[in-house]
């Protein structure tokens, strides 16, 4: 995980955007009767507002157990953004 850059506006919304490097072997969920797999990347923290946040970074899904080893290097998908100006 690297950050690439962090945004963040007084009595507003706190923005970050991050590289991820993900790596997984994922081929012992495919069975006989498996057609694909939905995997992702959720990052949960806690802030002064929220007891619990959650924000989705990343999805994809895996069509076959061929492509069940797989090596990625990405920013977020989605935006990551937090509610309030109290990110760190």
């Amino acid at each position: 995980l690297n950050i690439n850059w962090f945004q963040k506006e007084a009595n507003a919304n706190d923005e970050v955007s991050m590289t991820l490097n993900i790596s997984a072997d994922l081929s012992s969920l495919f069975t006989w009767n498996t057609k694909q797999v939905f995997v992702f990347v959720a990052a949960e923290y806690e802030t002064p507002q929220n007891a619990l946040n959650q924000v989705s970074l990343w999805d994809g899904i895996i069509p076959a157990k061929e492509h069940a080893k797989f090596l990625i290097h990405t920013t977020n998908k989605y935006r990551f953004i937090d509610q309030a100006s109290v990110l760190p």
